[in-house]
């Protein structure tokens, strides 16, 4: 007889633990402040619907963004080094909340085009 055991989930990897941190730590800096994530921080509803409730708006493009004072925060997932910029150029406030291992392949992919 084959035993099947069932894992209950332990926690996330710590790219997703450090941007989950990192919106908190946002959210408590800029009190009554529209904060604005592109795309969903992580692939987790849950973390994506309290953070709603947290009033976090959740956009896929810097287009959906009409508030001029509004503070930017990019996903865990990445995002092409051109939009940060345009949200810099734009004098928003820009939080990249990237996973460090993501960064790591972006910086090796421009090394890449670089050569």
């Amino acid at each position: 007889m084959k035993t099947i055991y069932s894992l209950q989930p332990s926690s996330f990897c710590f790219g997703v633990e450090k941007s989950i941190l990192g919106l908190a730590t946002i959210i408590k800096n800029h009190p009554g402040e529209q904060i604005y994530c592109i795309h969903a921080l992580v692939h987790n509803p849950k973390v994506t619907t309290s953070f709603e409730k947290k009033g976090v708006h959740f956009v896929e493009s810097l287009d959906e963004i009409t508030d001029p004072n509004a503070i930017i925060v990019f996903s865990a997932h990445g995002t092409d080094r051109t939009i940060i910029q345009q949200a810099k150029e734009k004098g928003k406030e820009v939080y990249n909340l990237e996973c460090p291992f993501v960064s790591k392949i972006y910086t090796e992919a421009d090394l890449f085009i670089d050569k």
